[in-house]
C-alpha cells in the first residue's frame, strides 16, 4: 500500500479539508497525519495514524520542533507523497523530499491589517516556488499566488448528512470562524427579526453560533446577546469538532454563510455554503463572488452584509421554509461531495 503523509499545523479533525483528505485516502493509502496538539478533544482517526506534536515553547522553538519531526517521519517512512497544507516556513520541508511533496493553498491572507496581509501573501507566493508540485482550493487562489499551469485544484466539498432528524425548534445555524466575520451583524439582524414575533413563536426560534476566534470574539458575542436580551434564543457555542457539527446540521432549519463583502474575502470559497446545501438546508449567504457561484434563488436568499438585509432574509425563509427545503433537497449536489472530490484529486496526483 502506498504511503501518504499529510502535514497540517491544524489539529486533526479541526480542519475540514485535510480531515477528509486523510479519512477518504486511508481506504487506499497508508496515511499519517502530522499536526500540532492544541488540546482540543481528539477525533476518532479510523485508519489514519495521527501524530500529535506539542506546542510547548516559543513560536520559533515549536516551529523548529514541528519541522524536525516532519523531517524524521519523512526519512523513516519514505512516503510516496507528502501533502503539506501551506503554513509559513513550510518551504523548508521541500528540501527533504521535494519531488514527491505537494504544497496546498486553502486561502489567501484575510488579515484585516493591509500591511500584514501584503507580507503574508508575498511570503506565501515566494514559498510556492520551492515546491515542484502545487495545489489550490480554487482557480482564483491559483492565480493570486502564480502557482502555474501545472497546479492542481482541490476544491471545497461537503458531505451529505444523515437523514434530517427534525426538531421542536426552528434552528438557524452559523458554523465557522468568528474572527473578522462581522457575526455581530447577524445577532442585531436576528433581534430585529424576532421583535415582531409572538411569545409562543419566539420560544421555538433559536440562533446557534458554532466557532471560535483569536481575539475574544466568543465573549464579545455573548455580551451582545445579553445586551439585546436574547439569552433564550441565541446560543454562542464556541468551537466544536467536525462530528459535533454534523449533529447540528441534522437538526437545523437553515444555514448562515455570512462572509464580509471585502476584496480579500470576495473570492474565498465558502466552505459552509456547500455543507449547508448538502445537508438539505436553505442558506442565507452574502453576495460574494464565490457565494454567488454556488447559490441560486431557489436555495435561499443572498444579501449584502448588514443587519437589515439579514433580518429580512430570515423573515423570507421563515415564512416560506417548506418551499426552500423542497428545492434544496431535490437538487443534485453530488459533485460537491468530499468522496468524489478527494478520489478525483488523488487520481490526478498519481498520474502527475
Amino acid at each position: 500500500m502506498k504511503k501518504l503523509i499529510i502535514v497540517n499545523v491544524n489539529q486533526f479533525g479541526f480542519h475540514t479539508d485535510s480531515y477528509y483528505l486523510a479519512k477518504i485516502s486511508s481506504g487506499k493509502w497508508n496515511v499519517t497525519y502530522i499536526c500540532w496538539d492544541y488540546g482540543f478533544p481528539r477525533v476518532d482517526s479510523g485508519k489514519v495514524n495521527v501524530l500529535y506534536l506539542s506546542r510547548d515553547g516559543g513560536v520559533f522553538k515549536r516551529l523548529f520542533s514541528f519541522l524536525c519531526n516532519v523531517h524524521i517521519q519523512i526519512k523513516e517512512q519514505r512516503p510516496d507523497l507528502v501533502f503539506v497544507k501551506y503554513f509559513m516556513f513550510c518551504s523548508l520541508i521541500s528540501k527533504n523530499f521535494g519531488s514527491k511533496t505537494i504544497v496546498d493553498y486553502r486561502t489567501v491572507s484575510v488579515d484585516a491589517n493591509p500591511l500584514r496581509r501584503f507580507i503574508q501573501d508575498a511570503v506565501a507566493k515566494i514559498e510556492a516556488k520551492f515546491f515542484k508540485k502545487r495545489s489550490a482550493i480554487s482557480n482564483a487562489v491559483k492565480v493570486n499566488y502564480a502557482l502555474g499551469s501545472g497546479c492542481l485544484i482541490l476544491p471545497l466539498g461537503a458531505n451529505k448528512v444523515a437523514p434530517h432528524l427534525g426538531s421542536n425548534f426552528f434552528d438557524i445555524l452559523y458554523v465557522g470562524t468568528l474572527s473578522g466575520r462581522k457575526i455581530e451583524d447577524t445577532i442585531v439582524g436576528f433581534s430585529s427579526f424576532l421583535a415582531n414575533k409572538s411569545a409562543e413563536v419566539k420560544k421555538k426560534i433559536r440562533y446557534l453560533i458554532v466557532g471560535d476566534g483569536w481575539a475574544g470574539e466568543v465573549d464579545y458575542l455573548k455580551s451582545l446577546v445579553e445586551k439585546y436580551n436574547l439569552s433564550d434564543n441565541v446560543h454562542v457555542l464556541g468551537r466544536k469538532s467536525h462530528e459535533e457539527v454534523q449533529d447540528y446540521l441534522r437538526t437545523a432549519a437553515l444555514g448562515v454563510s455570512y462572509v464580509p463583502m471585502t476584496r480579500f474575502f470576495d473570492l474565498q470559497p465558502p466552505t459552509k455554503t456547500y455543507e449547508y446545501l448538502l445537508a438539505g438546508l436553505p442558506v442565507i449567504a452574502t453576495k460574494t463572488t464565490a457565494n454567488l457561484d454556488v447559490m441560486d434563488d431557489a436555495y435561499g436568499v443572498t444579501i449584502t452584509d448588514n443587519p437589515e438585509e439579514f433580518s429580512l432574509a430570515l423573515g423570507k425563509i421563515f415564512e416560506n421554509h417548506v418551499h426552500y427545503i423542497n428545492n434544496v433537497r431535490t437538487a443534485d449536489f453530488d459533485c460537491y461531495t468530499w468522496e468524489n472530490i478527494v478520489n478525483r484529486f488523488m487520481r490526478e496526483v498519481e498520474y502527475e
